[in-house]
């Protein structure tokens, strides 16, 4: 009986600190995506390539392809002349696909409490990088419209 006791003691530890390292991860992986929705609101150019992989790729409705960090940076730079975010992303879903590799799906809504309206659908995937930080390897967006 005793065994038993040990065993099951055992398992339950076992579960208990895989389902706290998980929740651990996701938060980790939130948070990359909340400091991106951040670095928009205040058109923090930096900070904006701070959340990309070297190699990050942006896929954007009506853009072509932005490869790399030179043309991440210089992509933000020009849109935050543009355009004046004010933005929240709602996450969906998040899934660690491996211990290096997530994706997190949302939709944006603007950061007006009586504006319900879904503004577009998001795709990130984030790779660990390898000091065990989360970084945006690829994001898609497009208008919900």
């Amino acid at each position: 009986m005793k065994t038993l006791t040990l065993i099951i003691i055992l398992i339950t530890a076992a579960a208990t600190s895989i389902y706290a390292k998980k929740a651990n991860e996701d938060k980790e992986i939130r948070k990359v995506v909340f400091a991106y929705e951040q670095s928009l609101n205040k058109a923090d150019v930096n900070m904006v390539t701070q959340q990309f992989t070297e190699d990050g790729i942006l896929v954007l409705q009506g853009s072509p392809t932005i490869k790399g960090t030179k043309a991440v940076k210089e992509f933000y730079e020009f849109i935050f002349t543009k355009i004046d975010f004010d933005i929240k992303f709602i996450v969906e879903e998040v899934v660690q696909m491996s211990p290096e590799w997530a994706f997190v799906r949302t939709i944006t809504r603007t950061n007006d409490p009586n504006d319900l309206k879904e503004g577009g659908h998001e795709i990130f995937i984030l790779k660990k990088q390898p000091d065990g930080n989360w970084k945006i390897s690829r994001y898609a967006g497009s208008a919900a419209k």
